[in-house]
């Protein structure tokens, strides 16, 4: 029972975000993609060591809809923050002023740079919590959006294929590193899992976890902030 209240709650979701969709461009979604928020519990930068993390999802769910155009423009709409953007993908850049539009317009770069094939979209983005406040929010739209990529023009792409597009988008485009464990939460996650990634072997192993009588606490302690992460500086 409990089951079909959760699938019918999406499915509410879902329209709602059609509804936004469709009242935005005119134009019903063709498909939407979801992944959800995480932190990471341990080793959140033990990939310089290559060693392991160890990470959560939250439910805290991102949603990325698109729909194609005739044109090779691509216009993005952020339902809650309510604000606009527009590019062309003969024109793809990198620029500040477009803050969480650069994280799609990476996975764009990545796709086309893996030799797959884009046309012009119109991308919707809905999460109840924004990028800046954290809980992995722009690594999920990164990561729904590669999936709604990969439905809409139906890309024989593989999961591996797909990292590595979000890879090159992160390391050329946005000339950021590429955290694997973050990627891995996104995608592979699992309700009462934790999820264990092994940098060494670029591996992910789900482990069973009982969340029922356990209460996650985040504090910020306000600790120095360190600006240049390199192994000297961890060690």
């Amino acid at each position: 029972m409990r089951c079909v209240r959760i699938k019918r709650i999406a499915c509410l979701i879902m329209n709602m975000f059609g509804e936004c969709h469709c009242k935005e461009f005119n134009a019903a979604p063709e498909c939407t993609a979801t992944a959800p928020g995480r932190f990471h519990l341990i080793g959140d930068h033990s990939w310089f060591f290559k060693d392991k993390t160890v990470s959560m999802a939250v439910n805290i769910p991102v949603y990325v809809s698109v729909s194609r155009r005739s044109d090779t423009a691509v216009h993005f709409y952020f339902v809650q923050l309510g604000e606009r953007k527009r590019i062309n993908l003969n024109t793809l850049r990198f620029r500040r002023e477009d803050r969480w539009a650069n994280a799609i317009k990476a996975i764009i770069y990545g796709f086309i740079e893996c030799g797959f094939t884009l046309g012009g979209m119109n991308i919707s983005i809905s999460s109840e919590v924004l990028p800046s406040a954290g809980f992995g929010i722009t690594t999920a739209i990164k990561t729904a959006a590669a999936i709604a990529f990969r439905a809409l023009y139906n890309l024989d792409c593989t999961d591996k294929q797909l990292l590595k597009a979000i890879e090159i988008g992160n390391k050329r485009f946005l000339q950021q590193g590429n955290r694997i464990a973050d990627y891995y939460a996104a995608l592979y996650a699992k309700r009462g899992h934790l999820i264990v990634t092994d940098h060494t072997k670029n591996t992910y192993e789900l482990v069973p976890f009982s969340f029922s009588d356990k209460t996650v606490l985040m504090v910020d302690a306000a600790v120095p902030r360190i600006t240049t992460w390199d192994e000297e500086t961890l060690f």
